[in-house]
């Protein structure tokens, strides 16, 4: 790693909290919704209800803003359970998913990053009681040149800033962890799109182009 790379590995770091993401729930800052539980007060109060069709139920959907810049969207029943996206402010490029039982009680819960649906860091599997039963450390199936260096590469590029947070909802991140290749692409705002393979252990580009395309 050159001392370009090095100096900005240090930088984020430091500054934004990019590396070493160790995929942990926490608490919501206003405590409207504890991210081991469903507020059922507040999906009643706040979320958009809509009849389950052949039962007693109501499908919830809800959207807000938190107070340090977050936003959440849970969406789902008390049948089925419900789903959680945490988009967390700039320029974090990070998401956590969780799912919860139809008790409100939290299933799972971890963060997944570009539109791939990548899931990086520690997740964690709960029963309908609350107790945690797994563990998974999603991270040990990366190889050396992992989704940090990746950002970072992107980043000299011009195609993704990690200091503001540009281009955050335009990346596509998949890893072949049988090949050990990264398929990256961003699209950017004229639906123009970037794509790279990447060895994962190495780096190296295994091959590029850039096309006219819709999003990814």
């Amino acid at each position: 790693m050159n001392t370009k790379y090095k100096i900005l590995w240090i930088w984020l770091l430091l500054s934004f909290g990019l590396i070493n993401i160790n995929g942990q729930s926490q608490t919501s800052k206003n405590n409207t919704i504890m991210h081991k539980t469903i507020d059922f007060e507040l999906l009643e109060k706040k979320g958009i209800k809509e009849p389950v069709m052949g039962t007693t139920q109501y499908e919830y959907t809800l959207e807000y803003e938190d107070t340090d810049g977050s936003l959440y969207k849970i969406s789902g029943n008390r049948t089925d359970g419900f789903t959680e996206w945490e988009i967390p402010k700039l320029p974090i490029f990070y998401k956590v998913y969780s799912e919860y039982y139809g008790n409100g009680i939290q299933k799972l819960t971890g963060k997944v990053i570009g539109n791939g649906g990548t899931r990086i860091g520690i997740w964690e599997y709960f029963d309908e009681n609350g107790k945690k039963i797994k563990e998974t450390n999603e991270d040990a199936k990366y190889g050396a040149f992992d989704y940090n260096k990746v950002l970072i590469f992107f980043h000299l590029k011009g195609l993704i800033n990690l200091e503001t947070g540009e281009n955050r909802q335009n990346i596509t991140m998949r890893y072949n962890e049988k090949e050990k290749v990264w398929t990256i692409s961003v699209t950017n705002e004229f639906y123009m799109i970037t794509k790279y393979k990447m060895h994962g252990e190495t780096g190296d580009i295994i091959s590029s182009e850039t096309y006219q395309g819709g999003e990814e």
